[in-house]
């Protein structure tokens, strides 16, 4: 698979990784460096009908030496730091059609989707975007999480109560609910949550139990001292 576009697309991301630490000014290499990757992708598809068709079997397909998923979540980054919302909503969509997304990996692409469209006071839009994507994944913690956040974004735009994002948190998080690696996301957004909604004693309750987490998880991290232990973990 390697061709000039390949080569054009790797300088392009490597001008990126610079302009992410300050070595390069221009900006203008993110949008140049996404183009040259939709051009492969469509190109591809053109002339190869075994092309990949997802975004994981491309960076198989090619050994992972273009990394094109550290490239998107850096991508959908720096356009977050520049405010380019109604950006990020194109190219989500983009991706959407350039390949096929199952529920193991869309919220990658959707929690972007999500955020952006609150960050445009799209709040409305946002909530029903999380909720259809909860009705297409049935108790996915992800797109609970991001339903929530969404519900918190409407509240704090135009007041609409959060009973709703309450019963959905008690749904998944009960008294006896450890946070984990399976659910911490759902626990943070239960946090900002009962926050918003001035519960100070479920607020400390949920911030507990995530500091139990963390203190777990550092010990854990703390123990794996040697090089043979870091691989294992």
């Amino acid at each position: 698979m390697k061709n000039k576009k390949w080569k054009q697309f790797d300088a392009l991301a490597e001008k990126c990784e610079d302009n992410m630490i300050g070595l390069y000014d221009n900006n203008s290499c993110w949008k140049e460096a996404y183009l040259t990757l939709k051009d492969i992708v469509r190109e591809g598809r053109k002339n190869n009908p075994d092309f990949p068709k997802k975004l994981y079997e491309l960076d198989d397909a090619t050994d992972f030496e273009h990394d094109i998923q550290s490239f998107l979540d850096d991508y959908f980054d720096t356009l977050n730091m520049y405010e380019k919302y109604e950006t990020i909503l194109k190219s989500v969509d983009e991706m959407l059609q350039l390949f096929d997304w199952d529920e193991s990996n869309i919220a990658d692409i959707y929690f972007h989707k999500a955020d952006a469209l609150g960050l445009l006071h799209r709040e409305k839009e946002a909530v029903e975007f999380c909720q259809a994507w909860l009705n297409d994944y049935p108790d996915n913690l992800s797109a609970v999480t991001a339903l929530i956040y969404a519900m918190v974004k409407q509240h704090d735009r135009d007041g609409t109560p959060l009973d709703a994002a309450r019963e959905l948190i008690e749904k998944y998080i009960h008294p006896d609910t450890d946070c984990t690696d399976d659910n911490d996301i759902l626990f943070m957004a239960a946090s900002v949550l009962y926050e918003t909604s001035g519960d100070k004693e479920t607020h400390t309750q949920i911030e507990n139990r995530i500091k139990e987490y963390e203190e777990k998880l550092d010990e854990l991290l703390t123990n794996y001292d040697n090089e043979d232990d870091w691989l294992t973990f």
